[in-house]
Protein backbone atom coordinates (compact mmCIF):
# COMPACT_ATOMS: atom_id res chain seq x y z
CA UNK A 1 0.00 0.00 0.00
CA UNK A 2 0.57 3.53 -0.14
CA UNK A 3 0.20 6.49 2.08
CA UNK A 4 0.41 9.83 0.54
CA UNK A 5 1.59 12.84 2.74
CA UNK A 6 -1.24 14.48 5.09
CA UNK A 7 -3.22 11.74 4.09
CA UNK A 8 -5.01 9.17 6.86
CA UNK A 9 -5.20 5.09 6.51
CA UNK A 10 -6.93 2.86 8.12
CA UNK A 11 -6.04 -0.69 8.62
CA UNK A 12 -8.13 -3.10 9.86
CA UNK A 13 -8.91 -6.57 10.21
CA UNK A 14 -9.20 -9.88 12.45
CA UNK A 15 -7.60 -9.97 15.37
CA UNK A 16 -3.98 -12.11 14.54
CA UNK A 17 -4.27 -10.77 11.06
CA UNK A 18 -1.25 -8.65 11.41
CA UNK A 19 -2.29 -5.00 11.65
CA UNK A 20 0.21 -4.72 14.54
CA UNK A 21 2.69 -6.64 12.33
CA UNK A 22 3.06 -3.04 9.64
CA UNK A 23 3.50 -1.15 12.58
CA UNK A 24 6.60 -3.15 14.14
CA UNK A 25 7.97 -3.33 10.63
CA UNK A 26 7.56 0.29 10.23
CA UNK A 27 8.89 0.71 13.75
CA UNK A 28 12.00 -1.54 12.77
CA UNK A 29 10.80 -3.77 15.49
CA UNK A 30 11.08 -6.43 12.46
CA UNK A 31 12.62 -6.74 9.70
CA UNK A 32 10.66 -7.92 6.80
CA UNK A 33 11.67 -11.62 5.24
CA UNK A 34 11.08 -10.30 1.75
CA UNK A 35 10.00 -7.02 0.19
CA UNK A 36 11.21 -2.99 0.82
CA UNK A 37 8.91 -0.22 2.95
CA UNK A 38 10.05 3.40 1.79
CA UNK A 39 9.34 6.35 3.20
CA UNK A 40 9.35 9.20 0.76
CA UNK A 41 11.25 7.05 -1.19
CA UNK A 42 14.21 5.64 0.78
CA UNK A 43 14.20 2.35 2.14
CA UNK A 44 13.54 1.96 5.69
CA UNK A 45 16.57 0.18 6.46
CA UNK A 46 18.68 3.02 5.45
CA UNK A 47 17.01 4.90 7.89
CA UNK A 48 18.45 4.94 11.61
CA UNK A 49 16.07 4.29 14.40
CA UNK A 50 16.43 7.89 15.70
CA UNK A 51 15.86 9.65 12.47
CA UNK A 52 13.36 7.20 12.10
CA UNK A 53 11.52 7.46 15.55
CA UNK A 54 11.68 11.23 16.10
CA UNK A 55 9.39 11.61 12.84
CA UNK A 56 7.34 9.43 13.12
CA UNK A 57 4.93 9.13 16.16
CA UNK A 58 3.35 6.14 17.94
CA UNK A 59 0.52 5.67 20.06
CA UNK A 60 0.62 2.16 21.35
CA UNK A 61 -1.93 0.10 23.22
CA UNK A 62 0.29 -0.94 25.40
CA UNK A 63 1.24 2.26 26.58
CA UNK A 64 4.45 2.30 29.43
CA UNK A 65 5.01 5.73 31.47
CA UNK A 66 8.02 6.37 33.40
CA UNK A 67 8.12 6.94 37.33
CA UNK A 68 7.93 11.17 37.55
CA UNK A 69 5.30 13.37 36.83
CA UNK A 70 2.84 13.73 33.91
CA UNK A 71 4.11 16.70 32.65
CA UNK A 72 7.83 14.86 32.82
CA UNK A 73 6.31 11.62 30.84
CA UNK A 74 4.73 14.11 28.24
CA UNK A 75 8.72 15.44 28.02
CA UNK A 76 9.45 11.74 27.45
CA UNK A 77 11.97 12.41 30.19
CA UNK A 78 13.67 15.07 28.10
CA UNK A 79 13.85 17.86 30.27
CA UNK A 80 15.11 20.36 27.70
CA UNK A 81 11.85 20.59 26.08
CA UNK A 82 10.46 24.05 26.99
CA UNK A 83 6.89 23.27 29.06
CA UNK A 84 5.65 25.46 26.11
CA UNK A 85 5.79 22.61 23.55
CA UNK A 86 3.57 20.41 26.26
CA UNK A 87 1.33 23.23 26.26
CA UNK A 88 0.67 24.02 22.70
CA UNK A 89 0.24 19.83 22.21
CA UNK A 90 -2.38 19.73 24.56
CA UNK A 91 -4.35 22.67 23.19
CA UNK A 92 -3.58 21.34 19.79
CA UNK A 93 -5.44 18.22 20.54
CA UNK A 94 -8.10 19.68 22.68
CA UNK A 95 -7.34 18.10 25.71
CA UNK A 96 -6.68 21.31 28.42
CA UNK A 97 -9.92 19.70 30.46
CA UNK A 98 -8.78 16.20 30.74
CA UNK A 99 -5.40 17.90 32.07
CA UNK A 100 -6.85 20.30 33.86
CA UNK A 101 -8.58 17.30 35.88
CA UNK A 102 -5.53 14.94 35.72
CA UNK A 103 -3.23 17.75 36.56
CA UNK A 104 0.46 18.21 35.14
CA UNK A 105 2.31 17.89 38.54
CA UNK A 106 0.38 14.53 39.25
CA UNK A 107 3.29 11.90 40.44
CA UNK A 108 3.12 8.66 38.20
CA UNK A 109 4.33 5.33 39.30
CA UNK A 110 6.38 2.81 37.06
CA UNK A 111 4.65 1.89 34.55
CA UNK A 112 1.56 3.69 35.43
CA UNK A 113 0.32 1.77 37.54
CA UNK A 114 -1.58 4.26 39.41
CA UNK A 115 -4.12 5.62 36.71
CA UNK A 116 -6.09 3.79 34.48
CA UNK A 117 -5.96 2.71 31.13
CA UNK A 118 -8.01 5.08 29.47
CA UNK A 119 -6.01 7.81 31.42
CA UNK A 120 -2.44 6.13 29.99
CA UNK A 121 -3.92 6.40 26.71
CA UNK A 122 -4.35 10.15 26.54
CA UNK A 123 -1.32 10.53 27.90
CA UNK A 124 0.42 8.53 25.23
CA UNK A 125 -1.93 11.00 22.75
CA UNK A 126 -0.24 14.34 23.75
CA UNK A 127 2.71 12.84 24.46
CA UNK A 128 3.28 11.68 20.23
CA UNK A 129 1.94 15.27 19.72
CA UNK A 130 4.86 17.17 21.94
CA UNK A 131 7.43 16.34 19.24
CA UNK A 132 4.81 17.37 16.73
CA UNK A 133 6.12 14.83 14.62
CA UNK A 134 4.67 14.65 10.84
CA UNK A 135 3.41 11.13 10.91
CA UNK A 136 1.59 9.36 14.01
CA UNK A 137 0.83 5.60 13.91
CA UNK A 138 -2.43 5.08 16.10
CA UNK A 139 -2.26 0.88 17.32
CA UNK A 140 -5.52 0.56 18.91
CA UNK A 141 -5.44 3.93 20.81
CA UNK A 142 -8.70 3.52 22.05
CA UNK A 143 -8.55 0.00 23.35
CA UNK A 144 -8.89 0.26 26.41
CA UNK A 145 -10.65 3.10 27.43
CA UNK A 146 -14.20 4.43 28.51
CA UNK A 147 -16.86 5.70 25.78
CA UNK A 148 -16.16 9.53 27.11
CA UNK A 149 -12.55 9.00 26.95
CA UNK A 150 -12.93 7.49 23.45
CA UNK A 151 -15.29 10.51 22.50
CA UNK A 152 -12.30 12.36 23.89
CA UNK A 153 -9.63 10.77 21.98
CA UNK A 154 -11.86 10.37 18.24
CA UNK A 155 -12.16 14.63 18.70
CA UNK A 156 -8.38 14.50 18.89
CA UNK A 157 -7.72 12.40 15.86
CA UNK A 158 -10.54 14.35 13.73
CA UNK A 159 -8.41 17.44 14.40
CA UNK A 160 -5.08 15.87 13.77
CA UNK A 161 -6.21 14.11 9.93
CA UNK A 162 -6.19 17.40 8.63
CA UNK A 163 -2.44 17.93 9.76
CA UNK A 164 -0.86 15.06 9.72
CA UNK A 165 -0.27 11.72 7.71
CA UNK A 166 -1.75 9.02 9.91
CA UNK A 167 -1.99 5.14 10.31
CA UNK A 168 -4.88 3.83 12.45
CA UNK A 169 -4.79 0.40 13.58
CA UNK A 170 -8.48 0.14 15.03
CA UNK A 171 -11.40 -2.37 15.44
CA UNK A 172 -14.28 0.04 16.26
CA UNK A 173 -15.56 2.00 13.82
CA UNK A 174 -15.89 5.48 15.64
CA UNK A 175 -11.98 5.24 15.42
CA UNK A 176 -11.66 4.99 11.57
CA UNK A 177 -14.95 6.68 10.13
CA UNK A 178 -13.11 9.27 8.92
CA UNK A 179 -9.65 7.92 7.34
CA UNK A 180 -9.09 8.81 3.77
CA UNK A 181 -8.66 5.53 3.03
CA UNK A 182 -9.03 1.86 4.76
CA UNK A 183 -6.77 -1.05 4.31
CA UNK A 184 -8.28 -4.91 5.20
CA UNK A 185 -5.77 -7.04 6.42
CA UNK A 186 -7.55 -10.92 5.86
Amino acid sequence: FTLPRGKSLAIVGETGGGKTTVTNLLFKFYTPNKGKILVDGTDLSTISLNSLRTSIGLVHQDIYLFPGTVMQNLKLMDETIPDEMVHDAIKTVGLEAFFKRHGLNKHIVEKGANISAGEKQVIALARAMVLNQETLVFDEATSHIDPYTERLINSAMERLLSRKTMIIIAHRLSTIRNADNILLIS
